[in-house]
């Protein structure tokens, strides 16, 4: 919020919005066992997964076998965590080559919203396009079939309930956008956005019923998902898949939160009184009924940022998660 005062002098009111996210862990059923060669000798392979619900597992040759060593699964696992792979606060950076797949959250509830924020960095990928391509999102039932369906989860044939895509560059014709087929098979997409070198939150949310249930990117709801926590009894295993042959880098974070928020609404001004609103994330908050009257000054807007540069259009925001 931003006032000016009448005798010319600004000062500033700043919308804050505070979120509370908790990371619920449900029993789950981590599936049979999988084995991999170290060296001659067959072991069992261990899903191992980051503080940021990154699995780094890397089997030889991608392969994951079974105890005899027969393939289950071929193009499994991120490229080099040796050297290309580190965790930070805001997300895990690994490479993905073309093709391959990997899981991603761990211990994931229909109960709690998921939230995927995602950094792409082509300056960090190996291709002639700058890292641009394709890559989707798979969600199961049961890890079996995931491992199973492999760089295939994206169909829907291959035994996953639902999966979005994300198109990236100048080489699709909804580019720089995600996709999702609702259960009409209508093919929704996203708000164009520049997911180079931009965060960017996809949340997806199940509800008790599925026409209830959502796909957002950065808190705009764009599709109905087509399935309900119903489907989900063991919980949710995902799989993220590179379906191009182009490699990429991606800083990547899975985490839960539920659907409530708390916005804060604050001025450098004393005479304003912070205030908190209660709603929901991935829903439209206007902002035009808090601004408050102050004697001596002028209400100028609401802005995202304290410096007041980033004004809020028709002061209305949509809640995508910390800010």
């Amino acid at each position: 919020m931003k006032f000016r005062k009448l005798t010319l002098m600004t000062l500033v009111a700043v919308m804050v919005a505070c979120f509370t996210a908790t990371l619920a862990v449900t029993a789950s059923a981590e599936g049979k066992k999988y084995y991999s060669y170290q060296g001659t000798t067959l072991t069992e392979f261990e899903w191992n997964f980051d503080s940021n619900g990154i699995e780094t597992g890397v089997p030889s040759g991608g392969l994951l076998l079974d105890e005899e060593g027969n393939q289950l699964a071929a193009n499994y696992g991120m490229y080099a965590p040796s050297s290309c792979y580190q965790a930070a606060d805001n997300g895990s950076r690994f490479v993905l080559i073309g093709t391959y797949f990997m899981r991603i959250g761990k211990d994931i509830t229909p109960d709690l919203a998921i939230n995927i924020d995602t950094f792409m960095d082509p300056n960090g990928s190996w291709s002639t396009t700058q890292g641009l391509g394709r890559f989707s999102v798979a969600l199961f039932a049961d890890p079996d079939e995931l491992v199973a369906a492999g760089n295939n989860g994206w169909n829907p044939d291959a035994g996953s309930k639902d999966s979005f895509t994300v198109d990236l560059g100048t080489e699709y014709g909804h580019r720089n956008q995600v996709r999702h087929d609702d259960v009409d098979g209508n093919e929704n997409y996203s708000e164009p956005y520049k997911f180079l070198q931009n965060n960017a939150r996809i949340t997806l949310n199940i509800a008790e019923e599925q026409k209830d249930s959502f796909i957002a990117l950065n808190g705009v709801i764009f599709s109905t998902l087509k399935v309900s926590k119903d489907d989900f009894p063991q919980g949710v295993y995902m799989s993220l898949i590179a379906v191009d042959s182009v490699p990429m880098e991606y800083t990547m974070k899975v985490s839960q939160s539920d659907l409530s928020a708390t916005v804060t609404l604050k001025s450098n001004e004393s005479a304003f009184e912070e205030q908190t609103v209660k709603t929901e994330i991935c829903r439209e908050l206007d902002l035009t009924e808090y601004a408050t009257d102050i004697e001596g000054y002028t209400f100028e807007g609401w802005y995202s940022d304290e410096a007041c540069i980033h004004p809020i259009e028709d002061n209305k925001i949509n809640v995508a998660g910390d800010t």
